[in-house]
């Protein structure tokens, strides 16, 4: 934490440090160090103190709008760039993408794929633009609901949803659920599942269109794609969408049946916990 405040704060390195360390720290110094430990000490993530955090070695701007990036989501998002390494053009969306880490990570690892990041929260999405620009990210991000509208085209979805439900608040450290925006962590009706069911019917749906656009804006659980084509397999005409979503602890198989016309994969995250699923929408 020291290195990231001194960093942040002084621009310095760790070199830099050590040259300096014997001064003394000037008063402007000593304020804003006790402004920052002041707010550390009523549990405020250092990441909204500084108004930055790291994901996947890059550096993302937060405004408290959006969730801390999570070091279980940079293993989501390692296991697309391994997985579909050998794809090209890939049209890739990050549903809900908050600060766009998961976007911009995406787009700059592949920037051979067409990669675009959705919000339905302007203070998220302005942030999220926010670090498009000063990564240079070649990503595009949208205003779209998950709930319904229209969706960018995608080939492959990767998405992060609020899954904490009824009984899990406990889950949620002090600093957490006071500082970080609710809205992305808790799960409408307090049912963990409720977002994974939109994204399921969202999958049944677009298959069963074969990728043409559909009239009309859905109803709350069936979403309609704007300009989807289909994505093919280069051995058959099958048609293919491939989803990567993070799961909540000890919810891999309720969440792995909602997909069971389907091949499935589980995978668990450094700590063990069954974490990420992959599915394979095939018709």
């Amino acid at each position: 934490m020291w290195w990231r405040w001194y960093e942040k704060r002084r621009g310095g390195t760790r070199l830099d440090w050590i040259h300096t360390r014997n001064q003394s720290i000037t008063p402007k110094w000593l304020k804003q160090l006790q402004r920052d430990l002041d707010q550390l000490l009523e549990l405020r993530p250092l990441a909204y103190v500084l108004d930055e955090a790291w994901f996947l070695n890059r550096k993302y701007v937060l405004r408290g709008a959006v969730l801390i990036p999570r070091p279980e989501t940079e293993e989501l998002v390692q296991w697309v760039l391994e997985r579909e390494s050998h794809s090209v053009g890939l049209r890739v969306l990050d549903a809900g993408c908050g600060s766009g880490a998961i976007a911009c990570s995406l787009g700059l690892e592949r920037p051979r794929w067409k990669v675009s990041g959705m919000d339905i929260d302007p203070a998220a999405l302005s942030v999220a633009r926010q670090n498009v620009r000063r990564l240079k990210a070649p990503v595009r991000i949208y205003r779209a609901d998950l709930h319904g509208g229209r969706w960018p085209a995608w080939d492959v979805l990767v998405c992060n949803p609020p899954y904490i439900g009824q009984g899990m608040d406990h889950t949620l450290s002090p600093g957490v659920a006071q500082y970080e925006p609710l809205v992305a962590l808790l799960a409408p009706q307090a049912d963990p599942l409720y977002y994974y069911l939109i994204i399921a019917n969202q999958l049944r749906r677009t298959l069963s269109d074969s990728g043409q656009p559909s009239g009309g804006t859905g109803s709350r659980h069936n979403l309609t794609v704007l300009g989807d084509a289909d994505r093919k397999s280069t051995n058959d005409s099958r048609i293919s969408k491939v989803l990567y979503l993070e799961m909540p602890e000890g919810c891999a198989h309720s969440i792995q049946s909602q997909f069971q016309e389907w091949p499935t994969e589980v995978r668990a995250d450094a700590q063990g916990i069954e974490r990420m699923l992959r599915v394979e929408g095939v018709r």
